[in-house]
């Protein structure tokens, strides 16, 4: 992975990304990368293409979309707690 280091970073935003990070349970660094991967999808730039990660989930949406479940939310809720119980 590769690192970036801010010089300068106003007190105000060092702030508000503490206070995300502690609303959505990530630790600053996290909360910096998601902020920073949103506002770069929101500009419809690429991020992370290349990534194994990336691309099994995109593959997985695809075959989601290709195949949708025959059950019912549920259903698979039942099931799940059904095998639980066991």
């Amino acid at each position: 992975m590769l690192t970036i280091q801010l010089r300068n970073l106003p007190e105000s935003l060092y702030l508000a990304i503490q206070k995300s990070a502690m609303a959505s349970k990530r630790s600053m660094t996290k909360e910096a990368i998601f902020l920073i991967e949103t506002a770069l999808k929101a500009n419809h730039l690429s991020v992370n293409q290349d990534s194994p990660k990336t691309k099994a989930l995109s593959e997985l949406k695809k075959l989601a979309n290709q195949n949708p479940s025959p059950l019912s939310l549920e259903e698979i809720n039942s099931f799940i707690s059904e095998d639980r119980n066991r």
